[in-house]
Formats: C-alpha cells, sequence, structure tokens
C-alpha cells in the first residue's frame, strides 16, 4: 500500500502561514502542505479545527507535523 504523505504546520497566528508561502516561494506549489493558525478565532478551539481536518484522513495518508 502506497502513503500519501501530507504536511501540517500548526502555530499561533499567521506564522505558518508564512513558513507556507516560503516553501512556496521555494519549492513552488506545496500542495500537500497544510496550515492550521490557531487563536486567531478565540470563539474556536484548536482541538475543533485540527479534529475538522484530520476528519477526512485515510489509513493511506502519512502526516508529518510541525508547530511551534
Amino acid at each position: 500500500m502506497t502513503k500519501t504523505r501530507k504536511f501540517l504546520i500548526v502555530s499561533h497566528g499567521a506564522l505558518a502561514s508564512g513558513f507556507q508561502s516560503a516553501l512556496e516561494l521555494i519549492t513552488g506549489a506545496a500542495g500537500d502542505v497544510i496550515v492550521l493558525q490557531a487563536y486567531l478565532d478565540e470563539n474556536v478551539p484548536v482541538e475543533e479545527d485540527l479534529a475538522r481536518l484530520l476528519q477526512g484522513a485515510g489509513e493511506t495518508e502519512e502526516w508529518v507535523v510541525f508547530t511551534d
């Protein structure tokens, strides 16, 4: 079984988007890089965002997670 590798960058504020932007400048399109910006909306707990993001993940996906 071949696994699809996805990268998740999670940070406080907009740091994750900055990393994604830098990756796109260096490597081109970063379609397998997903960002989660925590605590931008104080009404939405980061756990809910993360659960929603990973809800559709399957057994053929491998996730590499970076956090600050």
